[in-house]
This record gives structure tokens, C-alpha cells and sequence, in this order.
């Protein structure tokens, strides 16, 4: 093996671990985001709360669905760059396409489309 080879082993191995992160980064974030929404979505209704009258929140937690939008947008950021550094790597034939991070970014997306349609 050349020299020359190795260094770009060691570049692709750099190159490799940062595309990991970022990956794991995102589905971090999009998790977290998952969660607050949980707690920031309004109440839907059952058969029970009918039936006994419970109150139910019709909107969402203000302080909660702000967060809730800057982390689903923090991840969308993160999936794009991923993405973007993807293709650059690709085309230099360094790496193969990690489908992981498009699903991130469409899934970044569909939460916000959610947020802003989901409920009117």
C-alpha cells in the first residue's frame, strides 16, 4: 500500500465519521422534538372524556410548541447539511449515499407541515 493510499483512508475514515455524526445528531434531535410534541399537541378526545366530561386542551402549549419548532428545524438544518456533504462526497467517489439522512430531512418536513396544517 502507498502512502498516498493510506492518507486518503485516514480522509475517508474522517469524512465517514462526520457524516456518522451528523447523522446521529439529527435522529437525536428528532427524537427530542417527537417527545415535546407528546406533551405540546393539543388533546384529542376519546369515548372516556366524553363520557365523564373531562376539559381538554384544544391548543397547543405556546412555550413547548416553540421548542418544539426549533428543534424540528435544527434537525432539517442538520439532515441538509448531512445531505449536502453526502452528495459532495459522493461525487468525489468517497462515499455511498446514506439514505438515512434524506429520510431525516422528509421526516423534518412532514413535522412541520404537522405543526403548521396538522390542526386548524
Amino acid at each position: 500500500m502507498r502512502s498516498n493510499d493510506s492518507k486518503r483512508l485516514q480522509k475517508l475514515s474522517a469524512w465517514r465519521r462526520v457524516m456518522g455524526t451528523l447523522s446521529i445528531l439529527g435522529w437525536l434531535i428528532f427524537i427530542a422534538a417527537l417527545i415535546i410534541y407528546d406533551f405540546a399537541k393539543p388533546e384529542t378526545g376519546t369515548m372516556f372524556s366524553e363520557w365523564t366530561s373531562i376539559d381538554l386542551r384544544t391548543t397547543w402549549v405556546s412555550s413547548l410548541a416553540g421548542l418544539y419548532l426549533f428543534l424540528m428545524a435544527l434537525g432539517l438544518v442538520v439532515s441538509l447539511i448531512a445531505c449536502i456533504l453526502n452528495i459532495w462526497l459522493h461525487q468525489k467517489r468517497r462515499a455511498h449515499i446514506w439514505i438515512n439522512t434524506l429520510i431525516l430531512g422528509l421526516a423534518s418536513i412532514s413535522g412541520l407541515l404537522l405543526f403548521f396544517y396538522g390542526f386548524s
